[in-house]
């Protein structure tokens, strides 16, 4: 099956949008983005009234540049080396799995872009940093994601909250970057 291009329309969790009211926006990469989460916290002993002897925790790096994945372990480990040294405590860094960074189509961002334009939205590129379906699409051809602001920034969690106006805008956008893309494909 040949795949001209990938959209996603997704909740944002991004509160740089909502802050900036912007209706949709397309993802897009920006070279020195970097995140970094503590998703996981083994303590031992694990008691309210003990110090741990040991603490194990996982933490995820995202970024949509190599070299800022290559770089983060030494980085985060010459960043902590000083409070451990005075602490008198030892780390260690194990790497478990690495995702490659995968950047969205400047053509797909573009129809994006020019059907947010049409509709009279404002928009931003921004990225993505989380994996999506988008990712995975990325083999078979072009791949573009539309965010949609969600209630505070809160997204992939219970309160994760948009207004019915602001899905009906992202469904809009999605609609018109098709129509875009094929019509740019086509050469019309």
């Amino acid at each position: 099956v040949a795949v001209a291009a990938h959209f996603q329309r997704h909740l944002d969790p991004a509160r740089i949008i909502d802050a900036a009211n912007r209706q949709a926006s397309a993802a897009s990469g920006n070279p020195h983005y970097g995140v970094a989460t503590v998703g996981r916290l083994a303590m031992t002993p694990n008691a309210a009234n003990a110090v741990p002897g040991r603490v194990e925790m996982t933490l995820e790096m995202r970024s949509d540049s190599n070299a800022v994945l290559d770089a983060f372990p030494e980085t985060l480990m010459a960043g902590v080396a000083g409070d451990l040294k005075t602490l008198r405590l030892t780390a260690g860094f194990t790497q478990l799995s690495r995702a490659q960074p995968t950047d969205c189509s400047p053509l797909v961002m573009d129809a994006v872009k020019a059907a947010a334009d049409q509709l009279g939205y404002a928009s931003m590129r921004l990225p993505s940093g989380a994996g999506h379906d988008a990712v995975y699409m990325a083999p078979t051809g072009p791949i573009g994601m539309i965010f949609i602001p969600c209630l505070n920034g809160r997204s992939h969690c219970p309160e994760e909250w948009i207004e019915p106006a602001q899905l009906l805008d992202g469904t809009r956008v999605l609609y018109q970057s098709v129509l875009e893309l094929d019509r740019v494909l086509r050469g019309a």
